[in-house]
């Protein structure tokens, strides 16, 4: 079976998603501490360990880093979905080589990168009823892909604490980047927030189908501005290509193509400390504009039934907010171990967004467990509230499963949906974890009855 290939695949190989986990640029002098989220592949933080170039002999100083990460996950349904008691799975595998122009070239603070992906996976989330994803791994179809997944050069100005990067990129890297963790002391840096592996932590739901993520890429520029050199206030702004929220339109697999359709998005974010303890938290607020005609409820049905276009409409906005909030410190100065919160909001009145308002909170452990120090838990819940339309059937039936109706009676899309996801991620050995999650969803949107419970192990290795 193909999700089995795929699983043992990924297993053997071992890796990561991280398409939707970025990092912003750190402080000049501030080293970025191993980051291991459910789902690693950062901005400026590498998507590996850089083990796999040091084996074959690239050293350090001749500028060049390689390396990458591998996932693998078995999902089973224990309740509830249009597939209960069925298993599904899929493979992830990303490759990296980033070189340093000041040691290539002598320009000082630029890089350049190129990675290549490799997916294979199925429509575990679409069969699960729900709309925001119980896991982050796979996207749209088709779920078997090979794709040059990013490639960019980066160009840093310290002395008008600006950062550029132009080329292939994914938008939630540097923007809505919930899952980045405190790195405001090497010390005491935390692993990420949180190591859930539900999809509106890497992705704002009221943002599906807008902005580049995983494993749709597009070209784009983003600028990054600092304020203050210390960090403690920036500004993003990105533009890219916006074909991706055409109907159907891969950009990670198609070359870029610059039209009518723009993605534009802006971001002004502040991080502060709390208490003796130097709490870290940080508070972002974000907004958001596609350009282009977009399929909406009512277009689709005009185009399945009539065989027309009529009810398109020609733009989208939205807006987001984050925060994230270290609770308490076991040793304040010494670890990461403790506790962090953190929390989401998005919303859009957009005709054409399938979820047009969200809300998350989450809470994780870190090395509280004696003899467990990188070991991490947690809890999230998400809620969803749909576009009200009353046609599912067509405006999302034919988009998740191409060709093909399942049976089961399906609720109005407009129920709004909530989902609890726990996990404990167990550290195995160096850059290896093993992830075990639960997934409840007490009424799936496209289900309504019964509940879906589904059980997830994962296998993170980098490398």
């Amino acid at each position: 079976m193909k999700w089995r290939r795929s699983f043992i695949a990924a297993l053997v190989s071992s890796a990561i998603d991280s398409a939707r986990l970025g990092a912003e640029p750190l402080p000049k002098g501030e080293p970025a501490p191993d980051s291991i989220p459910a789902n690693p592949v950062p901005i400026e933080m590498f998507a590996g360990t850089g083990e796999l170039g040091r084996l074959l002999g690239i050293k350090p100083e001749s500028g060049f880093r390689l390396g990458g990460s591998a996932v693998g996950e078995a999902s089973n349904f224990l309740q509830g979905s249009f597939a209960p008691g069925s298993t599904f799975g899929n493979g992830l595998f990303i490759l990296q080589l980033e070189g340093d122009l000041e040691k290539l070239a002598g320009i000082k603070d630029s890089k350049i990168s190129v990675t290549g992906l490799q997916f294979n996976g199925s429509p575990v989330n679409f069969y699960s009823g729900a709309i925001q994803g119980f896991t982050n791994l796979p996207s749209t179809p088709p779920f078997n892909r090979t794709e040059l997944y990013s490639y960019w050069i980066s160009k840093g100005f310290p002395n008008n604490h600006l950062h550029l990067r132009f080329g292939k990129q994914v938008a939630n890297a540097l923007f809505n980047n919930v899952v980045l963790g405190n790195l405001d002391m090497p010390a005491r840096a935390e692993q990420a927030v949180s190591g859930l592996i539900y999809s509106p932590l890497y992705e704002n739901p009221t943002l599906f189908g807008r902005a580049p993520s995983s494993y749709n890429s597009a070209l784009g520029l983003t600028a990054q501005w600092f304020p203050r050199r210390n960090g403690n206030t920036y500004l993003n702004y990105g533009i890219f290509d916006g074909n991706g929220a055409k109907r159907g339109y891969q950009t990670g697999l198609s070359a870029p193509w610059i039209n009518n359709y723009l993605f534009q998005i802006a971001e002004l974010g502040v991080r502060w400390n709390v208490g003796h303890a130097r709490l870290p938290a940080k508070f972002a607020i974000g907004g958001w504009y596609q350009s282009g005609e977009l399929q909406t409820p009512t277009s689709t049905f005009n185009r399945i039934i009539k065989g027309t276009d009529a009810g398109t409409v020609n733009r989208a906005s939205g807006m987001y907010l984050y925060g994230t909030h270290r609770l308490w410190y076991r040793q304040p100065w010494k670890d990461p171990s403790g506790v962090s919160l953190f929390y989401q909001f998005g919303a859009t009145n957009s005709k054409a967004s399938i979820i047009h308002q969200y809300a998350g909170l989450g809470l994780t452990a870190f090395g509280i467990i004696q003899g467990r120090a990188n070991d991490s838990f947690g809890a999230g819940l998400a809620y969803a509230k749909p576009n009200p339309n009353k046609n599912p059937e067509f405006y999302v039936l034919p988009l998740l499963f191409p060709g093909n109706y399942n049976s089961t009676p399906l609720a109005q899309l407009e129920t709004p949906e909530l989902m609890l996801q726990l996990y404990y991620q167990f550290s195995l050995a160096k850059a290896t974890y093993l992830e075990p999650a639960l997934s409840y969803i007490p009424k799936p949107s496209l289900i309504g009855n019964p509940s879906t419970l589904s059980f997830t192990l994962r296998l993170i290795k980098q490398f």
